[in-house]
């Protein structure tokens, strides 16, 4: 995990620095009145957007068979909730500079949709980091084994063997992923597709002042629905074809030495 663990860091730090900007109290009929709007804004922009990206591109592939399946999964939602959170922090910074009846309501549904989007990369390595305290606990355990339990050595290194397979960092990390980031990855028109729209019960004249116009562009369907060809064309050169394995030392080492070389 050597290239991720500060860029994870530095999300992490940021993300709690913008939930604080979120929550700190403002006048709410000058949203930007105490620029804590705007500081979260350059936050996201400036540190968070760019070390979740750090975090997609640099997802390992491990040691186990087929390892570049989970990582793939984990980069491409990683890569998407940090287009969709960016999309939605851009939609509040517009709808603050225009003038609107529901103007306050429809820029905190767009701060509160880019604030959980902006969660997602956090949230994969929080409870990766929690899969991992539990796997080292059950390896611990078992090579602690009261001797009164004895007989059941061989029932606990059979779940020792399974837990090795299933529960390998890097295919928790796209379970996780999974489960916290298909919501997104099912709007095929984005953030205008009618399924998130539903889902922050968004109705057509509220649609139509949140992103500006009715109905949605050709040129931007288009956009949304090859966005996730575009995240495997990143993978794939990322890590060559699916050769290389981005969280491995040595990949690191030896890129520096034929720079040096060249």
């Amino acid at each position: 995990q050597r290239p991720s663990g500060t860029p994870f860091l530095i999300h992490l730090c940021s993300s709690a620095a913008m939930w604080i900007l979120a929550l700190a109290p403002r006048n709410r009929r000058n949203l930007w009145s105490q620029g804590a709007g705007l500081f979260l804004l350059l936050t996201w922009t400036l540190i968070a957007a760019p070390a979740s990206v750090v975090l997609a591109l640099a997802e390992g592939v491990g040691s186990a068979r087929y390892g570049h399946v989970p990582s793939l999964i984990t980069s491409m939602v990683l890569m998407d909730s940090t287009v969709f959170a960016s999309y939605f922090f851009y939609r509040a910074w517009r709808i603050a500079r225009v003038s609107h009846a529901d103007k306050v309501q429809l820029h905190e549904t767009a701060m509160l949709a880019g604030l959980l989007f902006s969660l997602i990369p956090t949230l994969n390595r929080i409870f990766s980091m929690i899969e991992l305290l539990g796997h080292t606990s059950l390896k611990a355990f078992n090579s602690h084994l009261p001797t009164t339990w004895e007989a059941n050595r061989f029932w606990f290194g059979v779940l020792q063997s399974v837990a090795d397979v299933v529960l390998e960092p890097h295919r928790v990390r796209a379970y996780v992923a999974l489960m916290i980031g298909v919501y997104p990855l099912m709007c095929l028109d984005g953030p205008r597709a009618s399924l998130l729209q539903e889902g922050f019960n968004m109705r057509e004249t509220a649609a139509i002042a949140f992103f500006g116009f009715k109905g949605i562009g050709r040129v931007e369907r288009l956009l949304w629905r090859i966005r996730l060809p575009i995240y495997l064309l990143i993978r794939l050169a990322v890590t060559s074809g699916f050769t290389l394995d981005p969280d491995d030392p040595d990949v690191h080492l030896a890129s520096a030495f034929d720079a040096e070389v060249s």
